[in-house]
Order: structure tokens, then C-alpha cells, then sequence
């Protein structure tokens, strides 16, 4: 089964003209200025160069441009689509939208390495079949000759990758518990915070709650018990595991520099009044992300094993992003991109075409 990349013309094509997002290029923010020479960012020891990804900018921006002339399509939506993918300046793209081609490209790298690890390789019957499948998405040969030539080189290496990725996952799968075990050790430390909490409806009975543990009594007993979230006292109160940033998010405290067996509250939120309990700093055990790597392994690509095994790849390869270009997220296999009101910006002279150095 062919695993379809995260930027191709065959996500393109069901999208239309209407949706295309690319581009890490050069961030201009702070006193750091434009990026030289150095890399966007590095993948498994392989470097994203900064023109490499121009490239692929450019041949973005053109494909949408010609897509904008076409008598089929509506202008306006097609100029809301170059609206979002360029930034408010001249030469400058959306820091979002740079940061899915950021995605591609060190997606791309790490496959490439671990087909390299594997001693697997791209051969021509693998880019033969991503053209095929290109082919089929737009309709015709036709369709697909009118399409960016770097644009098409780029979706075709890239499907080509997926396609003799497939070869090696196929050869590392076993039984499904196997695969749910690699998956677990690949992301459990992507999410070190584990956290139990007792609901309250109000701040006298947090109180009295956190009275009873700081007495002694366990926390999980404490909320089965009086927790007004039947959910997670069903489960003593267990409510998952996340980053601290994550956590500081949901909460509305601190966790930036919390210990196993921390308490924390009671914090007062909209519905009610919440005590956190810190049980674990480095991921959670087997059987507490089991339900959610079940879920996983069956919604990528109906539990297609190609799909879990570039998943397992991404979260722990080795991936460093410039920060003025955002920075990487191995739970989801994407860059993020930087904070709000960043742009990007690409260098003055046009740079050579990159994006055909793929398939070599």
C-alpha cells in the first residue's frame, strides 16, 4: 500500500488549487536577521538547506499562481491560498505555512537515512508507481504535465520514499503486540508528565481532598472516591500523560519544575476546582498508553504498518530545527512553527533548483 507524504500533489489534488502550505525558508526575527548559510534544519545527521527549500517554495507559489489562471478555478479562493502561503512583506512566506515544508523535507531525510540503515533503495519502479498514483489523483497524464516540474519531482521522490519504506517496516513487522511495544518506547518520553487529579465542584471540598492525601491517604483512592469527573476516578484518577508546557496549558499552573508525588492546587477553573498529582517525570508505563497506541496503530492509514513505522521513526530521530524557523515536535512528526508575528524570508537572488537533488 502506498503511504501518501505529507506534501504531495496527491493532497494537493483532492484539495485543488484551494490548499497548499510550504515553505521553510530564511526567519527574519529579533537581531538574528535572515538565515546564511546554515542548514533550515538537520535530520537523522542530513541537512535541510535553506535552498533546497526555496525551491520548493517557489514551485509552490507557481503552481498556485497558474492554478489562479485557470478558468475553473475561483480566483479568490486561489488568491486566499497565495494570501496564507506568503508573508506580509516582499519576499516573505507565513512562518505556518513554512513550517509543513519543514515537515516534508525532514520527512523526507529521515526516510532516506533509514532506507540507507536498511541497505533498502529507491528504485525506479517506486517512482514509476508514486507517478502512477499521482496520475490517478489528478485524472491524467495530461493534467499531471502541466503541474510545476520541481513540484512534480519532489511529490514523486517523496511517494517514491513511502513506497521502499514500505519494504523495510514490512520486514520489521511482527505481532501486533510487538508493534505497539516499538511504538511505545519511540514516543512514551515525548509525554514524561503523568498526572492523576480529583474534580471538585468547589474549593472547600479541594480542600478537604487534599487534606486526606497530605494525611497519608492515597490520591487514586481519594479520587475514586470524591471526584466529581466519573471518567477518571473510574480510573483513580488517572487523566493522562503530556508535556509540561502542556500542562501549564490545561491547568493554568506551573509544571515547569514539578517532582513524582508533587500536589498541586487547588487551582480554580471555569467548571470547577482541580488537585494535580505528579506520578511519573519520564513517560508513562506500557499499560497506560496502551489504549492510546491502540488507537494509533488503527487510525494510521487503517493500522497500514508502513504508516506506524515512519510515525516511530519520526518521534525519535534525531531532528534540530534553526528556532528561528520553529522547532520540532516528535509526538506529531511536524516542525511547529515560531511564535506569532514571525515571517519568513527568502534571499534575494533566486537559488538554484534543489528540489530535483531528492530523488539522488
Amino acid at each position: 500500500m502506498t503511504v501518501e507524504s505529507p506534501l504531495s500533489l496527491a493532497r494537493l489534488a483532492r484539495l485543488g488549487a484551494l490548499a497548499v502550505s510550504v515553505a521553510l525558508v530564511a526567519v527574519a526575527c529579533g537581531s538574528g536577521g535572515p538565515l546564511g548559510p546554515a542548514p533550515a534544519a538537520t535530520a537523522q545527521g542530513r541537512d535541510v538547506s535553506v535552498t533546497q527549500v526555496n525551491d520548493l517554495l517557489r514551485a509552490q507559489q507557481r503552481y498556485l499562481e497558474a492554478e489562479g489562471k485557470k478558468s475553473t478555478n475561483d480566483p479568490a479562493a486561489v488568491q486566499q491560498q497565495l494570501k496564507t502561503l506568503l508573508g506580509n512583506g516582499q519576499d516573505t512566506f507565513s512562518a505556518t505555512s513554512a513550517a509543513d515544508a519543514g515537515s516534508s523535507w525532514v520527512t523526507y531525510e529521515v526516510l532516506e537515512a533509514d532506507l540507507e540503515r536498511a541497505g533498502e533503495k529507491i528504485t525506479e519502479t517506486d517512482r514509476n508507481g508514486a507517478r502512477a498514483a499521482l496520475v490517478q489523483q489528478l485524472g491524467s497524464e495530461e493534467a499531471l504535465n502541466k503541474i510545476d516540474k520541481e513540484l512534480v519531482e519532489f511529490s514523486v521522490n517523496s511517494g517514491a520514499a513511502y513506497q521502499a519504506i514500505g519494504r523495510v517496516a514490512a520486514k520489521n513487522s511482527t505481532d501486533r503486540e510487538a508493534q505497539l511495544q516499538r511504538l511505545y518506547e519511540a514516543t512514551k518520553a515525548t509525554t514524561p508528565l503523568c498526572l492523576r487529579i480529583i474534580f471538585s465542584e468547589d474549593e472547600a471540598a479541594s480542600k478537604e481532598a487534599k487534606a486526606r492525601v497530605e494525611a497519608g491517604e492515597d490520591f487514586g483512592a481519594v479520587a475514586k472516591e470524591v471526584s466529581a469527573d466519573p471518567t477518571t476516578a473510574e480510573a483513580d484518577g488517572f487523566a493522562g500523560c503530556a508535556t509540561a508546557e502542556q500542562a501549564t496549558q490545561a491547568f493554568g499552573s506551573d509544571f515547569s519544575d514539578v517532582a513524582v508525588g508533587d500536589v498541586i492546587g487547588p487551582i480554580t477553573q471555569s467548571q470547577g476546582v482541580l488537585l494535580v498529582e505528579v506520578v511519573s517525570t519520564d513517560g508513562p508505563t506500557f499499560e497506560q498508553a496502551k489504549p492510546k497506541l491502540e488507537q494509533q496503530l488503527d487510525s494510521a492509514q487503517g493500522g497500514n504498518q508502513s504508516s506506524v513505522y515512519v510515525a516511530a521513526l519520526l518521534a525519535k530521530a534525531d531532528v534540530q530545527v534553526d528556532p528561528r524557523s520553529g522547532t520540532w515536535d516528535p509526538t506529531s512528526g511536524r516542525v511547529v512553527p515560531p511564535a506569532v508575528g514571525t515571517t519568513t524570508s527568502i534571499p534575494a537572488a533566486p537559488a538554484p533548483g534543489a528540489a530535483a537533488s531528492a530523488g539522488s
